[in-house]
């Protein structure tokens, strides 16, 4: 702990050599992982530059700024939305986005009904997308309360989506808008399918992404699973028939990497190539596997994931489908599984290729971005 606490006070004397836009954003994120790590610790790094007064004041800005950030959020995870004001709404929306991936992970705090529909008090602040990142929360929150139970599901959030639905009309016959959303009769079609809590939705997840993969034809397939671990591997083999002809390019964050490298090495493996080998044959199949090259990238400065969304698609980037979680959540969470519309595929071809080629080399922030490989052929 020492020696951590030691590297991020020296990353951090460095950081403040300059005040420049990268210089402050990892100043930001040095004292987030101080706070992550200590809180105590962190507030006493003001006193690294105690001969500086011009660099003190540095440091002190971002200790300041990451407590309003705390109370900010602090009044969001207690409050909701209830005192929610136009110039708060982008950060309302970013902490709605915060708290779904903390749900996806099973981090989330769990929040009683009346807590969550706190959230849903003066929306007219926020503008379509940010409203779309609350109700992509509030969707998976209330549907974590109902225990599982499919009748409730079904019924409970039907009726959130049916008043969308109906609102949806309503604007758009106000507006005189000829096109909207009709509302199907029942949960999932060929496009799309939702995937409840039980037991059954990874076979149902396995044979729809299957019948996507027959259906293209497809023997090359791009998967993007920023959280992925090798006990995703048996679902992959499976949704895709457990074809050992297929190739398969899987992008994840460098975090995940490192998961991998910290496993291996407490395994007694030292080669990542082999420990994943070992893992296909004991716990897969002990037979053929298709060739995976795994791709695992992220900015220099943090190895959280550069794509959220779980794309599978085709090589060629003319198919492809998205994961509403992870694939360890299906069946622990409320998810779905939707068909990429072109333009959804353009965007998403665009950038999973140049991950998947390990060409792009930045992000549009100009935040170097490193690349780790391994391959699965047994």
């Amino acid at each position: 702990m020492q020696t951590v606490k030691r590297c991020l006070k020296e990353a951090l004397s460095l950081s403040v050599a300059e005040n420049d836009y990268h210089s402050n954003r990892k100043r930001q994120d040095l004292i987030e992982a101080c706070f992550s790590l200590d809180a105590q610790f962190a507030s006493s790094l003001s006193s690294l530059t105690a001969n500086d007064e011009a660099k003190t004041h540095l440091i002190q800005e971002k200790l300041k700024q990451h407590q309003e950030n705390k109370n900010l959020e602090d009044s969001f995870s207690s409050g909701g939305s209830i005192q929610l004001k136009r110039n708060l709404a982008k950060k309302f929306s970013s902490f709605c986005v915060k708290e779904l991936g903390l749900l996806n992970a099973n981090k989330a705090a769990k929040r009683r009904n009346q807590e969550l529909f706190s959230f849903l008090k003066n929306v007219s602040e926020l503008d379509n997308v940010q409203l779309f990142n609350l109700l992509s929360y509030f969707i998976s929150a209330y549907g974590d309360t109902l225990n599982g139970s499919n009748s409730k599901t079904k019924d409970n959030l039907e009726s959130v989506f049916s008043a969308i639905i109906e609102n949806s009309k309503f604007f758009c016959s106000l507006y005189n808008i000829s096109h909207h959303i009709s509302l199907p009769n029942t949960i999932g079609n060929s496009e799309n399918i939702f995937l409840s809590i039980d037991d059954c939705s990874k076979e149902t997840a396995e044979r729809f992404i299957y019948n996507w993969v027959s259906s293209n034809n497809l023997n090359s397939i791009l998967i993007s699973e920023p959280y992925f671990t090798l006990s995703d591997l048996e679902f992959i083999f499976d949704a895709i028939n457990r074809n050992s002809s297929t190739e398969i390019t899987l992008l994840s964050s460098l975090h995940q990497y490192k998961e991998l490298m910290k496993s291996c090495n407490e395994s007694g493996h030292f080669d990542l190539d082999s420990y994943v080998e070992n893992h296909w044959r004991e716990f897969v199949s002990p037979g053929k596997s298709p060739y995976i090259k795994f791709i695992f990238f992220g900015e220099e400065s943090s190895s959280d994931p550069i794509i959220h969304d779980r794309w599978w698609m085709s090589v060629s980037g003319d198919s492809g489908i998205k994961l509403g979680t992870s694939i360890n959540g299906i069946g622990n969470k409320l998810s779905g599984i939707s068909s990429l519309t072109n333009n959804e595929l353009l965007g998403a071809y665009t950038e999973m290729n140049g991950y998947a080629e390990c060409r792009l080399r930045s992000t549009k922030l100009g935040e170097r971005i490193l690349y780790r490989t391994i391959q699965l052929s047994v």
